[in-house]
């Protein structure tokens, strides 16, 4: 064998045998590095939860609330911890840690807060439990949550009409399955009842909020901030106008539904589609009405023996100054268009194994109904007063005037038993940049040391008052501006007038 082959073949072996190690070599290290990395960062995490707790110990929980009342209140937690075993918020007291307001035995009556949307709901108020901060070096390790945390109880989950979030939640069964200690770094505790307009009768009959302080604007830029976050685009184009029935195909049919659709096709021109009640909630579907383009119609069936006025959560959303949605309600009158099934098998919905009492109750709240088509289409358009889409509200007409400026007074003594007051000022002074039907003036006058006062509703700048007007007296008078016979200004400063 010719000797430079044998030394190039022995060359290669060698070279093959010192690559192989080489690789071999190569690979120990990286996994040498990346355990030394991983023994870095544990050491780091292990020292960052050593400093976080250090901090806790020296500066306990945090909390500032604002609302006087439990049913209005909203808190916002820095390290507010929660026992999973004791199912248990817990405060940590030292002498850094603090409670704004400070109510003592106070917050156990009834609550610190109310977890939900709903009015002092006694199985959803929160409270917590305390402890000195020196008792978490007892306590298992917590895991800390660094994100913001809004913590809140959803009065019923399934039900879109009581909460809508776009973020997945983290339920408290789940709490359970990350540690036995949990710091909220960061939370806000609790849900504020200002964007909510209907009760539901937990403690009087169901209804519109006695003071609704929102406003259709505020729920369309919801609307509009929950469209973006979902990622749905809304082609301008599609701007077709189409009517929607949401249908039952289990019970409390409407068993004329095929002939409704096409007459209501015939009569309007639009387009008919369906949605199931089985496939959506009843609840889920009513509030996608919180989605509807101003100008559109909402129509509400009642069946016989329903009043329409004792439930209205629909008609009061569509109602909401700025929503400016078009409501008509619809109730069967006619008895003889209600159909009721009892004596069908029970498996196929009969109810006569049941007992009378039971048997009426369900008569009235699971019966069919025929739609009496032109009675309907006749309220629909005795009720709407405009065409689909084009009725649109004028912001002016929902803003307030300021305070009248300028105010002045002159008097003159008519006699020894006789005077006059001639009071006159200023326009407010946003006035001047608003169209504004009709503008009128509050004048309220009081002679100095009395008690009662006399209104004046004026439509110009000046009046002279002369009834019951005395000489060498002192008047005070407070004027404001209204708007539109509602908008109520602001009184201006009392003026302050001699005779």
């Amino acid at each position: 064998m010719n000797i430079s082959v044998v030394f190039n073949v022995l060359l290669v072996s060698i070279m093959a045998a010192v690559l192989w190690k080489h690789v071999k070599l190569l690979e120990q290290f990286y996994v040498i590095e990346e355990e030394l990395e991983l023994t870095r960062q544990s050491q780091e995490l292990s020292q960052s939860t050593l400093t976080a707790l250090q901090a806790i110990v020296e500066d306990g929980t945090r909390m500032v609330c604002s609302g006087r009342m439990h049913t209005e209140r909203v808190c916002h937690f820095e390290s507010l911890y929660y026992s999973t075993e004791a199912e248990e918020f817990v405060f940590f007291h030292n002498n850094s840690s603090f409670m704004l307001p400070n109510l003592g035995p106070r917050r156990f009556q009834p609550a610190l807060l109310d977890l939900s949307s709903v009015d002092d709901h006694n199985t959803l108020y929160f409270n917590f439990i305390e402890l000195p901060a020196a008792a978490l070096k007892f306590m298992p390790k917590p895991l800390f949550v660094p994100d913001v945390a809004l913590i809140l109880n959803r009065f019923n989950p399934d039900n879109l009409m009581h909460l809508m979030s776009n973020k997945q939640p983290l339920l408290k069964e789940q709490l359970k399955t990350l540690a036995k200690l949990l710091c909220f770094t960061k939370s806000y505790v609790g849900l504020s009842k200002i964007t909510t307009w209907y009760q539901y009768g937990f403690v009087q009959p169901q209804g519109p909020k006695a003071n609704i302080l929102v406003s259709g604007n505020e729920i369309r830029h919801f609307a509009k901030f929950m469209i973006g976050k979902l990622n749905i685009t809304i082609e301008q184009s599609a701007a077709e106008a189409y009517i929607v029935l949401f249908s039952r195909s289990m019970n409390r049919l409407i068993v004329n539904e095929a002939e409704l659709l096409l007459a209501l096709a015939q009569e309007f021109q639009m387009k008919t589609i369906t949605v199931s009640l089985e496939d959506h909630s009843f609840a889920d579907i009513l509030v996608t009405s919180l989605f509807l383009p101003k100008g559109a119609i909402v129509v509400e069936l009642f069946p016989y023996g329903i009043n329409p006025k004792h439930y209205t959560p629909c008609k009061t959303l569509s109602t909401l100054p700025g929503m400016e949605l078009q409501y008509v309600a619809c109730q069967n009158t006619e008895e003889e268009n209600t159909f009721t099934y009892p004596d069908r098998p029970w498996e196929q919905g009969g109810i006569v194994h049941l007992d009378t009492t039971e048997q009426e109750r369900i008569k009235k709240s699971k019966e069919d109904t025929k739609v009496n088509i032109s009675s309907l289409i006749q309220v629909i358009k005795s009720t709407v007063k405009t065409k689909l889409g084009l009725r649109r509200q004028k912001w002016t007409q929902g803003l307030y005037p300021g305070k009248i400026r300028e105010s002045k007074c002159q008097a003159s003594i008519q006699g020894t038993n006789e005077a006059k007051l001639f009071v006159f000022w200023q326009i407010p002074w946003n006035l001047k940049f608003l169209k504004v039907r009709d503008v009128k003036y509050e004048v309220c006058l009081q002679e100095q040391g009395e008690n009662s006062y006399m209104p004046y509703i004026l439509s110009q700048q000046n009046y002279t008052f002369s009834e019951n007007i005395k000489p060498f007296k002192t008047y005070l008078v407070w004027i404001r501006c209204i708007f539109n016979k509602t908008l109520l200004g602001p009184f201006a400063e009392v003026l302050v007038c001699s005779t």
